[in-house]
């Protein structure tokens, strides 16, 4: 996750020339990050409308592989974290806080919705691979987009370098630096934790927003770190050197480069902390790897969805540790609205069967797992309760498959049936706490009657509430996959459900055709127009049985009142119901959507 200040340090004694012809090993997460920052250059950072889409992020990711590849260099595999070590979990829960605080700022910032793109703004624009500057966006930005990294991997897995795209049981990093500690050649990445790794005798590190191209000889260049070189120029002991200056750096992260050279020169901090100097180093020098990955082989995962995996897999020496106690999965972050419940709520028990196939590998009942969203503050995070038999999740399987089932039949089209999927969990939901103004149908409404307004944290949140759904049938469907081949026994008796789960779960689009903010307004239409609305309806008469979510249902579309001028009003209208925030009377409406006035929950 980085070393404070340590790159920027080390500046002065890296070199600056031509990359020649080698082999690159390059750190995968580092890569997609990279390349959503070549794809925001020049945009609006405050406004999540100007983010690329999925399908762009993966083609810039490979039109740049190519142009390197095009320019001389060899890429001999490219990394991504399958499993983060137990000791990284304070620091990404302090991470997540920060995330969940800058989102509650840009809410703050922006309360009435948040900043629409600009009018010249060019979705499908060019991107400079090879900036020689960065523009500066705004001081408080977006969220990016929370399904990035797959979304990359995703590309790549379809592209001609899927044979070199590694999903590894541990950090990327760490991976990294035994391939070019083994092999030679560079690394490619943006975290400062490789220069502290052993990288053999000619390991080099090359940062990301280093790389350019020159003018004169069209030829890559960029600030090289050889970490040998450094370390003889700094006169640091060949052995450790900069794991030393890098330990000084980050007890006392004041301190200039110079007062650190000394003190390290000294054995100061050393000498005086050995325990402590002995777990740092540790960190780099054996790299925590989940203990199941000998037998894990990446199989078509998502990173988040690869540590539970991982967790739940049998432990080769028969000793489970702490892992499999304490299982947590860190869910991807959403653009969604701070004042309501988090976006991934709705589709809870849809990942809770998840969970459960995929601890059912180990052949033991499942137990709960922990979920770490958006926070209010560091906390044990979400607990989820496993199934209390294997029958009450064959029920689940079940049920879930004939809710499938009711929609599929009256909207074979993937898009339309996974949104109406959501939008029954939303209604679902909603109505069990004892409200009546489910959220999708309050933008359902506004699209019918043209009053949408696309930046408003309404319809911000629908939208992340409709990607979480559809996200948590892409973890049911790698669970399933995953358990049908790492399974024995168990499953056997779930073979039934999960066949039929499988089947449904086919026309799930990818992720680069996920609902993207730029179309979801389109999207909302197209499901009206093509009358998925009934399919949402009969869903709900067979599933919830309620003639008051069916009499909303039928307000959607209804049209508008008629507003007739009244004597003393100047000739006004009165505000109708097709005013986005209109409040309407709940005692006898006309019309039962009314209920379903458009504002936020107080939770």
């Amino acid at each position: 996750m980085g070393i404070p200040h340590l790159k920027r340090n080390l500046e002065p004694y890296a070199e600056r020339g031509p990359i020649k012809s080698c082999k690159v090993t390059i750190d995968g997460p580092a890569l997609a990050y990279h390349i959503l920052g070549l794809c925001l250059n020049g945009t609006l950072k405050s406004s999540p409308f100007e983010q690329p889409s999925y399908g762009r992020l993966g083609d810039m990711t490979i039109a740049w592989l190519d142009q390197i590849v095009k320019l001389g260099l060899d890429i001999s595999v490219i990394y991504f974290d399958g499993f983060l070590p137990k000791a990284k979990r304070p620091e990404r829960e302090k991470r997540l806080l920060s995330s969940s605080k800058q989102l509650q700022n840009y809410h703050l910032a922006n309360p009435t919705g948040v900043p629409r793109r600009r009018a010249h703004f060019q979705e499908n624009g060019t991107v400079n691979l090879f900036p020689r500057s960065r523009g500066k966006g705004a001081t408080l930005d977006a969220p990016p987009p929370p399904f990035m990294v797959p979304a990359v991997i995703d590309a790549l897995r379809s592209s001609k370098y899927s044979s070199r795209t590694k999903m590894v049981a541990g950090e990327a990093d760490g991976y990294c630096a035994q391939n070019v500690s083994a092999t030679g050649g560079i690394i490619l990445t943006s975290d400062s934790d490789l220069l502290v790794h052993d990288l053999g005798e000619d390991g080099c590190v090359v940062f990301f927003p280093d790389i350019d191209i020159d003018p004169n000889s069209g030829c890559l260049t960029a600030l090289q770190f050889r970490v040998k070189t450094i370390q003889k120029r700094l006169s640091l002991k060949p052995q450790d050197g900069l794991s030393q200056l890098a330990f000084e750096m980050v007890n006392n992260p004041h301190a200039s480069l110079e007062q650190a050279v000394a003190a390290v020169k000294r054995n100061r901090a050393v000498s005086n902390s050995l325990e402590e100097y002995a777990e740092f180093r540790s960190q780099y020098d054996d790299p925590e790897t989940a203990r199941r990955g000998r037998v894990f082989g990446g199989q078509e995962l998502d990173p988040r969805i690869s540590e539970i995996a991982l967790d739940c897999l049998p432990s080769p020496d028969g000793d489970d540790g702490e892992n499999y106690r304490q299982l947590a999965v860190y869910l991807p972050f959403l653009l969604d609205s701070p004042s309501r419940t988090s976006a991934w709520e709705a589709s809870q028990a849809c990942r809770n069967m998840a969970y459960s196939l995929l601890q059912l590998v180990k052949g033991e009942p499942p137990r709960e797992m922990t979920e770490f969203r958006r926070l209010q503050s560091l906390s044990a995070g979400s607990r989820t309760d496993g199934f209390e038999s294997l029958q009450d999740l064959q029920h689940s399987l079940s049920g879930l498959e004939t809710t499938m089932s009711l929609i599929g039949n009256a909207l074979p089209d993937g898009l339309s049936k996974f949104m109406a999927l959501s939008f029954f969990w939303d209604i679902k939901t909603t109505v069990g706490k004892g409200r009546s103004d489910p959220l999708s149908l309050q933008i359902l409404r506004q699209s019918f009657l043209g009053t949408l307004q696309q930046e408003t944290w309404d319809f911000i949140h629908l939208l992340a509430q409709t990607q979480a759904t559809y996200y948590s049938f892409r973890i049911l469907d790698q669970a399933i996959k995953f358990a049908r081949r790492n399974g024995k026994g168990t499953m056997d008796k779930l073979m039934k459900e999960t066949t039929l789960l499988e089947s449904q779960l086919t026309s799930l689009p990818p992720l680069k055709s996920f609902p993207s903010l730029v179309q979801f307004a389109d999207s909302l239409q197209g499901f009206l127009s093509s009358g998925s609305l009934e399919g949402l309806k009969a869903l709900n008469t067979d599933c919830l049985g309620s003639m008051q979510v069916v009499s909303m249902l039928d307000a959607v579309q209804l049209p508008p009142p008629v507003s007739k001028k009244r004597k003393g009003n100047g000739g006004k209208k009165r505000k109708s119901e097709h005013s986005v925030h209109a409040v309407a009377r709940p005692s006898r409406p006309r019309n039962p959507f009314e209920a379903l006035a458009g504002r936020e929950e107080d939770e």
